[in-house]
């Protein structure tokens, strides 16, 4: 499925790729610049929307992503502080 950004141009296939191959753990870590943050994102929010999440199960993913960001940069894992888990939906 294409996604596109703010301008209407579509997401590099490849760097979409290796974005979701990196992040199962398959492969090196994308280099942080702005084409793979608009990636990232794009991305992110077509799998949100995809999903058809309920307004309060979208708040849900959000406080949890942005409690795991906040942690990361304290060395602490979320699990520990009770953010939901893939299995804790639904």
């Amino acid at each position: 499925m294409e996604r596109y950004d703010a301008t209407g141009r579509d997401v590099d296939p490849a760097l979409a790729e290796a974005l979701v191959w990196a992040a199962l753990g398959e492969r090196p870590p994308v280099p942080h610049n702005a084409a793979a943050m608009v990636a990232r994102t794009v991305l992110l929010l077509g799998l949100l929307e995809d999903e058809g999440l309920t307004d309060r199960e979208l708040d849900e993913v959000l406080v949890a992503a942005a409690l795991a960001a906040d942690d990361s940069k304290h060395g602490t894992d979320p699990q520990q502080l009770g953010a939901p888990t893939g299995s804790d939906r639904r």
